[in-house]
């Protein structure tokens, strides 16, 4: 009985790994989504204002204009990085649903088990008319550690992107003759 309780419980850990990862990547995204916000204000208000100079300082047309499309491209950016997330969480929401599938066939299992066998372990399953339900089980579960596995390249992906629009700042901010390439 110790040994199926075991591998009941294996889907359980790993769905509580997911909401706590989902949980820090919907945490991330709401950030995200809001900074994107911000730019698409600061990008009105910026239009806002070439609108109303028009032409007249064709210096400082450059510079609005110069504004509007490094917000386009961190906008562009954000977005980007937000898709990733986004992709990061339907898998982990599908690893959850592929886990909790697993956990329902170990449980079936265990309803179509000899109670005497049990206490054996799982290798009487293998043998017996269970074996579906054990193939089965297995096979939905490396899908769900696939699929947890996906939601970290999804991550690692947008991690490593994350920095991108500071760098377009700091490279903004610096006046084009110092800057170091």
């Amino acid at each position: 009985m110790l040994t199926l309780l075991q591998i009941i419980l294996a889907p359980v850990v790993l769905i509580s790994a997911c909401g706590l990862l989902c949980l820090a990547l919907y945490n991330r995204l709401s950030t995200i989504i809001s900074r994107a916000r911000a730019f698409h204000r600061e990008l009105f208000d910026v239009q806002t204002q070439l609108a109303r100079i028009g032409n007249s300082d064709e210096d400082v047309v450059a510079q609005i204009q110069n504004r509007i499309e490094i917000l386009n491209g961190q906008t562009g950016q954000l977005i980007a990085r937000a898709a990733q997330i986004r992709n990061a969480i339907a898998c982990l929401l599908l690893t959850v649903v592929s886990m909790l599938v697993c956990s329902l066939l170990l449980a079936a299992l265990a309803l179509l088990a000899d109670p005497n066998q049990i206490a054996t372990g799982i290798a009487f399953m293998i043998a017996g008319p269970q074996h579906v339900v054990v193939y089965a089980a297995g096979c939905v579960f490396v899908l769900g550690i696939l699929l947890m596995i996906a939601a970290m390249a999804f991550a690692i992906t947008e991690l490593s992107r994350a920095l991108d629009p500071v760098y377009v700042e700091y490279h903004e901010m610096i006046e084009p003759e110092t800057r170091i390439e």
